[in-house]
């Protein structure tokens, strides 16, 4: 009986390749073909406009990658900017989560909006683009993702304000989402969720999980994210959520240093004053977040504010309910910051603590635990300001700068942004953790922008059509400075809209502040470069008599049209007027100088001006027979 043939050595060798490839390949198959007929997503930051094709948003259902559960995913700003960026625009990017998002104001109210407005005043000449990736409930995974992919989208700058949600943000060590404490593990896990084959085994597993009752949807979504409400200071978890932070953010600014980034992060602010610490230890009653609150308390009736200080930042230490940063991630943003030379520390802590009452930050400058409000804000947004200044970020010259009382004040925030925010944080302290009743409203004898606000805080309308309400109420009741507040907002809100800033300088010409008009002008010709946009403005000068202002637009004119002899003609008349009134009192005996006035003004369509001076010079010579002719032109 003959031996069976033997396998050579190679052949084993390759069999056994085969037989160790052959899962992957058919992975790999079964990934390719979920991507063919269009199953999952990618989870880009950033997606094509719906709008214009032109310009990047953030992508909405990018959170989506970061929470189990879609219910949960929160949506951020979608503001647009352009794919190709001109040489003149100075790009920023801003990461974070609720408080760099600007809850509960939304909109103008952030502190990114704050900083726009500002920069858009200091540099009128250039496009500055803000552009906000923060997301409600996410922390130091998020952040680090985002900073990864930001690289090619050419940005001059990244501002950082985040930490506060390391502990029940998604991802985060003691949250719903957690999916393990090793960073490394976590990120790769990340990575993972872009694969089809992974989130079809998620959608699948979901399918076994009972879904979101309403009541749960009812909860706010702090309680929804809390798993352990109880992490004791200096705990096996409290210090899992402080080397995620650390690991997180290391290789962020790592990452931004490397591509040459210039990088600005924030210390981070909470409530240390004016609230009673979530959850206390009751074991240890001389060491818990209470009773050492109270001390501090008691230290600051009798005026020891010092003392005081340190008794509130420890009881805050020892909260417990971890929704306000240790101290301990400040000190690691303070380390970091001199470990990377493009990375600039931005002390907002040290800024607000400087504007409030002994150094100790309360309801002064914070609406609850962390979120600011417009005041604090305000100073937020300052304090990235002068540290733009202080590294000659944008340019090195910054004549324009103003200062933050200037603009604190002038900041285009309307009355229903800031009752919006009200009535968000009511809500708010209702539920879970705070559990304040909300106080009885008067719905009787509301004023239209209360009642604007209401509809707004319940989703009945949007942000735009409560602008618009508002707006209409105003300009109705001839209140012109509150209405142009509207319309400077919705610049914010749409600012590649030329329309919303011609209706605002129209506005400000309204109210004679002639700087703001051209100003609002200038930035609405920068986004529509046409001969015909510049003469309507020019015209709206001329008419206000801002003939110094009408010039510079009547040039643009000529530069682009050598054929208009109307412009060149007004120029001309401008120009005669500046001339012969410079020594006005040469002007009363000499009639000639007097006709060409009347002259250049019936040229600007200026008839008014024009009689005066024809009647000035028929005081004179009542049988001036130009000054007759000119007369009855006007007349008839």
């Amino acid at each position: 009986m003959s031996s069976p043939p033997t396998i050579s050595k190679q052949r084993t060798q390759w069999f056994k390749a085969i037989a160790i490839l052959l899962p992957f390949l058919l992975l790999l198959t079964l990934e390719g073909g979920l991507r063919i007929v269009g199953y999952g997503t990618d989870y880009p930051l950033f997606v094509t406009s719906e709008t214009n094709a032109d310009y990047w948003v953030m992508n909405p259902q990018v959170s989506e990658k970061y929470f189990s559960q879609n219910a949960n995913a929160t949506v951020g700003y979608q503001e647009p900017f352009l794919k190709s960026k001109g040489a003149s625009t100075f790009r920023v990017f801003v990461l974070g989560a609720s408080t760099a998002v600007g809850y509960p104001y939304l909109h103008n109210g952030s502190f990114h909006r704050h900083l726009q407005y500002r920069l858009n005043r200091t540099f009128p000449d250039k496009t500055i683009e803000v552009i906000n990736l923060a997301l409600t409930a996410v922390n130091s995974y998020t952040v680090l993702d985002f900073a990864e992919q930001l690289v090619d989208y050419r940005p001059d700058a990244v501002l950082i304000y985040a930490g506060h949600n390391e502990y029940y943000g998604a991802l985060g060590v003691g949250s719903t989402t957690a999916v393990g404490n090793n960073p490394t593990i976590v990120r790769l896990i990340l990575q993972l969720r872009e694969w089809r084959l992974v989130q079809l085994l998620i959608n699948t597993l979901d399918l076994f999980k009972p879904s979101v009752s309403k009541s749960d949807l009812q909860e706010n979504l702090m309680k929804r994210m809390t798993a352990e409400q109880s992490i004791a200071y200096e705990s096996d978890l409290y210090q899992k959520g402080i080397r995620q932070y650390e690991a997180n953010l290391t290789a962020t600014l790592s990452t931004l240093n490397e591509q040459n980034i210039p990088t600005f992060i924030s210390t981070l602010v909470s409530n240390e004053k004016d609230l009673t610490p979530f959850i206390s230890d009751s074991t240890q009653e001389e060491s818990s977040a209470e009773y050492v609150y109270q001390l501090g308390k008691a230290a600051y009736q009798r005026k020891d504010f010092s003392l005081a200080k340190q008794h509130f930042v420890q009881a805050k230490e020892l909260d417990m309910l971890r929704f306000r940063a240790p101290g301990a991630l400040n000190n690691i943003i303070r380390e970091l910051t001199e470990q990377f030379p493009n990375v600039h520390l931005v002390d907002a802590r040290a800024h607000l603590e400087a504007q409030v009452p002994h150094g100790i930050i309360g309801n002064e400058v914070l609406l609850e635990h962390v979120h600011p409000n417009q005041l604090g804000y305000s100073l937020i947004a300052d304090a990235f300001y002068q540290q733009l200044r202080e590294e000659g970020m944008i340019d090195i010259d910054w004549k324009l700068a103003s200062d933050w009382e200037t603009a604190y004040r002038e900041m285009p925030i309307t009355e229903v942004d800031s009752l919006k925010g009200a009535y968000e944080i009511m809500i708010l302290k209702e539920g879970w953790p705070f559990y304040e009743p909300i106080a009885e409203l008067d719905t009787a004898n509301r004023t239209l922008p209360e009642a604007i606000a209401g509809a707004l805080t319940v989703q009945q309308i949007s942000w735009e059509e409560a602008m618009e309400r508002l707006y209409q109420h105003y300009y109705q009741n001839q209140n012109y400075k509150e209405a142009l507040k509207v319309a400077e907002a919705i610049t914010l809100e749409h600012p590649n809209e030329v329309q919303f800033f011609t209706k605002a300088a129209g506005l400000a010409l309204q109210l004679n502040d002639i700087q703001k008009a051209d100003y609002l002008f200038q930035r609405a010709l920068a986004r529509e470069e046409s001969a015909s946009l510049a003469r309507k403005i020019a015209i709206n000068f001329i008419k206000a008599d801002a003939l110094e202002e009408a010039l510079p637009y009547l040039q643009y004119i000529m530069d682009r049209e050598s054929t208009d002899v109307l412009s060149f003609r007004l120029v001309g008349a401008i120009k005669s007027i500046q001339v012969l009134t410079e020594k006005a009192d040469l002007l009363k005996n000499d009639t000639g100088k007097m006709i060409q006035l009347a002259e250049s003004y019936l040229l600007l369509g200026k008839q008014d001006t024009a009689e005066g001076y024809l009647q000035a010079v028929l005081n004179q010579e009542p049988n001036h027979q130009q000054a007759i002719t000119l007369m009855k032109k006007i007349q008839n």
